[in-house]
């Protein structure tokens, strides 16, 4: 069971459909959701002409709006009566904090794995802009606008690193194609630990996504 939120015309939901069918040899329901209904219509569009709809299925939402996933799930393949959590879920270019969303509903839908290409990450950038700490050590960054931008796409993905390891996760993150085709490259991959090893890794995590919070300009 496979999930892609933020999907768009559901590029890498086919590219899996496909793997599983002719690389894999292997059976995969991947549900992919997108809150434009005409990017879904296209997306749905492909999945039928490759032979896919089997497998691939569509949702047309806002992540924010997607109720428990076992629902959400069921409602597209009823067919499937083993429910438990996704095995995976992915989202690939989210823009800014739609990769946030995703990786949430991962979190909480239990998800095995989180696999996210972060985009466009300017919220952040956007409250340094905003904040008026003119003898805080990274002043000079706030207030300057290509550092700020920057800078804060890095913090960004370092707290989510960090909240992730708060919810149980074992979390690394790499650079998953050359710049040169994409400046957007890093590919966070987040993996659920055992109960007992993630009630020992929260405080550490916690500790952590405090003190870069302190650190960089926000609320400890």
């Amino acid at each position: 069971r496979f999930l892609e939120l933020c999907t768009g015309r559901s590029h890498l939901s086919l590219v899996l459909a496909y793997a599983a069918k002719n690389r894999w040899g292997r059976p995969i329901n991947i549900l992919a959701v997108d809150q434009c209904p005409k990017r879904i219509a296209v997306a749905k569009l492909r999945a039928h002409q490759l032979g896919y709809s089997e497998w691939l299925r569509f949702r047309t939402s806002a992540v924010s709006d997607l109720v428990e996933w076992e629902r959400e799930y069921t409602a597209v393949f009823p067919e499937d009566r083993n429910v438990g959590p996704p095995d995976a879920v992915l989202s690939l270019h989210a823009c800014d904090t739609a990769t946030d969303e995703a990786l949430a509903y991962g979190a909480f839908a239990g998800s095995e794995t989180l696999l996210v290409a972060p985009c466009c990450q300017v919220e952040l950038a956007r409250k340094w802009a905003a904040l008026q700490k003119p003898r805080h050590p990274l002043a000079l960054v706030h207030r300057t606008g290509s550092l700020r931008t920057e800078m804060a796409a890095h913090t960004t993905d370092a707290l989510r690193i960090a909240l992730l390891r708060c919810s149980g996760y074992a979390v690394d993150a790499s650079k998953f194609v050359p710049a040169e085709h994409t400046p957007k490259n890093r590919l966070i991959v987040a993996s659920k630990i055992p109960d007992d090893v993630a009630g020992e890794q929260e405080t550490s995590a916690f500790r952590e996504l405090k003190g870069l919070k302190r650190a960089t300009g926000g609320e400890s």
